[in-house]
């Protein structure tokens, strides 16, 4: 018994080792979550759990082009020439001499984003270079926009939105020369957070992941040998997934117990008669375990899906074509790009745990949250079926009548006896029966 007990408990164990894995976290730049994750690697090593700060850490994509766009900003222009007062103190706060013969240089230096803050009138010029600096923002903020979905899974769009970003800088300064003094701080910047994605291979395997990118975003625009190097983390991966789920004790296949019952029937029968082949309408391939090289090869040499597949559609049922990816993919997609979204559910907590309510259970409290989240997703919606539309206040006589408007019909009906609309309303609002 007490054998059979330790036993069960070092299985236990095992399940648990696996589920307290520390998983991928998505966390800004700061330095604080660099030594955090470190230190957390610290702690889960000596318990055999597996993890790597650098490997595990996913760097929130909106915080990255929001630093590099600070840096532009700070390129360009100075709030602190702002004073308390509102008023300008820059020493070229006065108007330009000849405004219709200013120059690009001479508005830069004027810094029109504070002179507009200041609320003192701008040249033209000043305004031609605010639009251009307006093009200039443009680009990381409509990135940005891109990353910052919540329902959908968009690590896979992290390195292409990234080069993206970056590369519509690089036009802008070669087509605009100009603007290239910005545009170029703004590229040493991201250029250094972008390397910083080697560190993680998740990046590259949720790309994989993605039924509609594969393997092509990256043979398209990476050089032989990176495409290589991500071929050999795609496939190191699989092969610690395949050899976590052939070493675990296969499900039985779902079905009823009566369905259960007949197949073993149909099989009990053919192999009293030795006519096991008859049976087997599947064919003698299915019944073999795929190896990493061929399940690497079915998927990736597959036809792209479309654009805009859903991507946990595609997974949903493809857990028997493609097993490994499979559960790859159960622990990759989920990764989000961004930690805006559970930053704002943290920043959201403060309407809910108030001065006033400050002694709200922590079970409670975590209900709350999650029932305003599902409420602002409108997965939630009390009022549904509730609400007139604009149909329901049509009346339609018959297929061969136009559609009457019976609101309209009945105010017009109002006015044309001389009854002031207003004193009915005033009326109705008045009366407090049903």
């Amino acid at each position: 018994m007490r054998e059979s007990i330790i036993k069960a408990w070092h299985a236990y164990f095992k399940v648990l080792k696996q589920e307290l894995a520390g998983g991928h976290w998505t966390l800004d730049n700061c330095s604080l979550n660099d030594a955090f994750l470190r230190e957390l690697e610290l702690l889960l090593r000596p318990r055999d759990v597996e993890f790597n700060h650098k490997e595990n850490h996913i760097r929130c994509f909106p915080h990255v082009t929001n630093i590099c766009s600070n840096h532009v900003i700070d390129a360009f222009t100075d709030i602190s020439l702002v004073d308390d007062a509102g008023g300008f103190v820059a020493s070229a706060s006065g108007p330009p001499s000849d405004p219709d013969n200013q120059s690009y240089e001479e508005a830069v230096a004027r810094d029109p984003i504070a002179l507009e803050l200041a609320k003192l009138r701008l040249t033209d010029m000043e305004w031609t270079v605010l639009q251009d600096f307006e093009i200039v923002l443009g680009v990381p903020h409509q990135v940005q926009k891109i990353m910052s979905k919540e329902r959908t899974p968009v690590l896979s769009g992290t390195i292409p939105a990234f080069k993206m970003f970056m590369t519509a800088w690089e036009q802008l300064g070669t087509a605009h020369p100009r603007l290239a003094r910005w545009t170029d701080i703004g590229i040493d910047w991201a250029t250094t957070y972008y390397k910083k994605m080697d560190d993680s291979p998740a990046y590259v395997i949720a790309m994989f992941l993605n039924p509609s990118i594969r393997l092509s975003w990256i043979r398209r625009h990476w050089e032989p040998n990176y495409v290589a190097r991500a071929t050999v983390i795609i496939k190191n991966t699989m092969r610690k997934y395949h050899d976590r789920l052939h070493g675990q004790v296969q499900q039985p296949t779902p079905g009823t117990a009566a369905s259960q019952q007949e197949r073993r029937s149909w099989h009990d029968l053919a192999g009293q008669y030795g006519l096991e082949d008859m049976m087997d309408v599947t064919g003698a391939s299915s019944q073999q375990v795929q190896g990493v090289e061929e399940q690497f090869e079915l998927y990736e040499n597959g036809p792209l899906s479309p654009r805009g597949t859903d991507i946990v559609g595609f997974w949903a049922i493809s857990d028997k074509t493609h097993p490994t990816l499979y559960a790859m993919a159960l622990d990759y997609l989920p990764i989000q790009a961004s930690s805006v979204p559970s930053e704002r559910v943290f920043s959201s907590s403060a309407e809910t745990d108030t001065k006033r309510r400050n002694r709200i259970h922590p079970v409670l409290m975590e209900a709350l949250q999650m029932l305003k989240f599902s409420l602002k997703q409108q997965r939630l919606n009390f009022t549904e079926g509730w609400a007139v539309t604009e149909d329901e206040l049509e009346y339609y006589a018959d297929d061969n009548e136009d559609s009457v408007d019976l609101l309209g019909k009945l105010t017009s009906e109002i006015t044309e006896d001389g009854i002031d609309i207003d004193e009915v309303i005033h009326v109705i609002g008045q009366d407090d029966e049903d």
